[in-house]
């Protein structure tokens, strides 16, 4: 509020005057306070964190229905719930980072949301009907169309690598993987 309008309302009596311009005030303040908690779900980062914080709680949960064992004779619920524990301390990091640093805005469209969700149909119907090694080569190359730059032989490095962990997976633990 202006000071100088203030006391010059005040020296002639005018309450009306006064009324008015707090009012004004308290509703800019009450704009500047909400534009300020949409800035705090603006934030690209500490989105990330509550996203990561989230999926682990749901798969860290569903994975405590199954036995949990011991490191020596793991169940088959040690290992999500582990891998859950690390994302959740991933997911407070990025939080608490979040709010210590400046806020990244949110620029995610509709759009790249689509395009990963279809990768990941896609590799779900290619693993099902043709095998892994075709479903990780869907998965790959229809995910990056979501990225600023495409790159053909970036992607096929890519699915190398994540074929040559599968067949770690398939030959090293036994897992029946269907990669053929």
């Amino acid at each position: 509020m202006q000071t100088a309008s203030r006391d010059r309302a005040i020296v002639t009596g005018d309450r009306c005057a006064i009324h008015l311009q707090l009012q004004e005030e308290c509703e800019a303040v009450a704009v500047r306070r909400r534009c300020a908690a949409g800035d705090r779900m603006n934030n690209r980062n500490l989105l990330k964190g509550v996203f990561l914080i989230a999926f682990s709680l749901v798969f860290g949960l569903t994975a405590l229905r199954y036995p949990l064992g011991s490191f020596g004779r793991a169940g088959p619920g040690l290992f999500p719930v582990l891998v859950s524990g690390l994302l959740l301390l991933l997911g407070i990091a990025s939080v608490i980072r979040a709010l210590l640093t400046e806020r990244v805005p949110f620029d995610g469209t509709v759009r790249n949301i689509v395009i990963v969700l279809l990768s990941l149909c896609g590799f779900a119907l290619a693993s099902q009907y043709v095998n892994l090694i075709a479903g990780i080569a869907v998965l790959v190359f229809v995910c990056t169309l979501a990225g600023s730059s495409y790159s053909v032989k970036r992607n096929l490095k890519i699915t190398a690598v994540l074929i040559v962990i599968a067949f770690g997976f398939w030959k090293g633990l036994g897992l029946q993987l269907g990669l053929f």
